[in-house]
């Protein structure tokens, strides 16, 4: 006889025990600690973190220019950046800190350049130190730096444009030192997405994850592969009909426990986003 876990369960139950009881279970804090990112154990904190090979783009110049970040060093959430000819875009709103050291030569006397953070293509106004090399002689490397603290809304385009503040000359990147970081340390400060919304797409295939309250897909689809769109917030979740031959899957979300799934039968699939990444399970009607 399986064991009843309806009443407290002592603290030698395994989580595979646990785990085969689904919802009659009552979990042990060691439980938690293994298997929940938000209990007593750690999370992953959603950062990405990127490099450059580049060592041919003049950083020197009288207009601004994209400091070419072309290498992903670390990254956490694949889900929330995408970089793309050194800028990052952030899929979900919220807090992030923002920063970058770029280490750079150039044989010229008294060279500079400052560093500027932009978000879609405008300046922040936020300027970084700026570097100097004092002679085609003598320091010919130099390094500039920049920090910001930025409100990010879903979608938004970050990057790291550098612009004379010395004389002419080329001055470019040494590879593989620089570095450019970007930190989600708070979710959005606003009422993102708090009402609900209505979708009745027939088969749609990307779903929305920007209403905390829920998008309700109404239309009974039969779609096979689904993707996350761009703007999920954390708590953003839906809800989605379908009656599909063969079970559906997606592309940049995690499969947790739920009903098993049932050909050509309706059923409610469940997607949602804790923060750090996305999740969905199956549900019986």
């Amino acid at each position: 006889m399986a064991t009843n876990f309806n009443t407290v369960v002592s603290s030698s139950a395994s989580n595979t025990q646990i785990t085969s009881q689904g919802n009659d279970a009552l979990i042990t804090k060691a439980y938690a600690d293994a298997n929940y990112s938000g209990g007593g154990g750690s999370s992953t904190v959603s950062v990405a973190q990127y490099g450059s090979t580049n060592t041919t783009t003049d950083l020197n110049t009288a207009s601004f220019t994209i400091v070419p970040f072309n290498v992903t060093d670390s990254i956490t959430d694949t889900t929330n950046y995408s970089l793309s000819s050194g800028r990052v875009t952030v899929t979900n709103a919220g807090k992030y800190l923002v920063s970058a050291i770029v280490n750079a030569t150039g044989a010229m006397q008294r060279g500079r350049i400052g560093l500027e953070v932009f978000v879609d293509a405008t300046s922040t106004g936020y300027r970084g130190s700026d570097m100097y090399l004092r002679s085609s002689g003598s320091l010919t490397v130099g390094s500039s730096s920049i920090t910001a603290l930025l409100d990010l809304s879903a979608g938004e385009i970050v990057d790291i444009r550098s612009i004379t503040q010395g004389n002419t000359g080329s001055i470019t990147m040494i590879s593989g030192d620089s570095v450019f970081s970007i930190t989600q340390i708070a979710g959005s400060t606003a009422a993102t997405g708090v009402s609900s919304a209505t979708n009745s797409t027939a088969d749609p295939s990307t779903i929305d994850l920007s209403n905390v309250a829920g998008t309700y897909y109404t239309d009974a689809n039969n779609t096979t592969s689904y993707t996350v769109a761009n703007g999920a917030v954390t708590g953003g979740f839906a809800h989605i009909c379908i009656n599909a031959a063969s079970e559906p899957s997606f592309t940049n979300a995690t499969k947790m426990m739920g009903a098993d799934f049932t050909a050509n039968t309706d059923m409610k699939l469940i997607v949602y986003r804790d923060g750090t990444a996305n999740y969905y399970f199956l549900l019986e009607i």
